[in-house]
């Protein structure tokens, strides 16, 4: 759970396939997104793969 010290921001996949991104804190405490994490409602986005052309 170090990935969620308060401020960090994950990039999730939700249960509808969307990509979305939270941030550590009031409005989504460590606790919930590890439960969502937890019961597969959310999953880790995979890491964005970086353009052939350098952009």
């Amino acid at each position: 759970m170090s990935d969620l010290a308060p401020g960090a921001k994950l990039r999730l996949v939700g249960s509808a396939g969307a990509l979305f991104v939270v941030v550590v804190g009031e409005v989504f405490p460590a606790e919930y997104i590890a439960s969502r994490i937890e019961s597969g409602e959310w999953q880790h986005a995979p890491k964005p793969r970086k353009r052939a052309n350098g952009a």
